[in-house]
């Protein structure tokens, strides 16, 4: 290889290395505001479940990504919904056809219910044993009798005591490959130590964006220097 071809691969090699690490850069920095949209500011808050109380006309329940939210004036106002541990983005609001003072709320976090209408919350506890790894949670439906179901990307876990005890649904359950594919997606994004590992991914980020960054720094020193020979 000539000297000028030498150069010529160089200079190739550096843009190609630069427009590389700009592309890391990138993907380091959009993938910790995805995990932490609050840092780009408050948005508007959307609206993610809806349910009317079926004991009181003016009284209605609204799932958000934040958490649960109530309206006894028909929707014109609304307030916060006490309970301790909000079960995350609200996907499903559901009172039983059969007690209508009792209602379940289905989050992506996990299950509460209700007795008394929705003035005092309680969670839902799962099994350790059938949420290994802990699957996404999609749908909630209710029967008579205290039957539960909810519906997972694993399959459909079914509850005959409103909740108390848990069971895969003969519809549905995990296989060995659904198990390893929600490995693999937990391991990628951190959620398999919980917060732990999301904050472990977060602190992995930060470090690519502070190595992509000085990279950047000293593939252009050279490109300098050459300039003033």
């Amino acid at each position: 290889m000539t000297p000028r071809e030498r150069h010529l691969w160089a200079r190739w090699h550096r843009r190609l290395g630069a427009a590389g690490a700009v592309f890391m850069l990138l993907i380091a920095i959009t993938g910790l505001l995805l995990a932490h949209p609050r840092w780009l500011g408050p948005g508007e808050i959307e609206t993610t479940a809806l349910a009317a109380d079926p004991d009181r006309s003016a009284r209605w329940l609204r799932g958000t990504e934040l958490g649960l939210e109530v309206s006894e004036d028909d929707g014109r106002t609304w307030r916060e919904a006490p309970m301790l541990a909000p079960p995350g983005t609200i996907i499903r609001i559901a009172f039983a056809p059969d007690e209508p003072s009792r209602v379940y709320v289905l989050g992506s976090d996990g299950l509460v219910s209700a007795e008394d209408g929705g003035r005092i919350w309680a969670a839902i506890a799962w099994p350790e044993s059938l949420l290994t790894p802990w699957p996404e949670l999609r749908d909630l439906a209710l029967g008579t009798g205290g039957r539960v179901r909810v519906l997972t990307d694993a399959g459909i876990l079914a509850s005959a005591d409103h909740g108390v005890s848990w069971r895969w649904s003969s519809v549905g359950s995990p296989g060995n490959a659904d198990r390893l594919r929600d490995a693999i997606h937990r391991l990628h994004t951190g959620y398999w130590l919980g917060e732990s590992g999301l904050l472990i991914n977060d602190l992995m980020a930060l470090v690519l964006v502070i190595l992509t960054a000085s990279g950047l720094v000293m593939l252009a020193r050279p490109s300098r220097r050459n300039g003033r020979r």
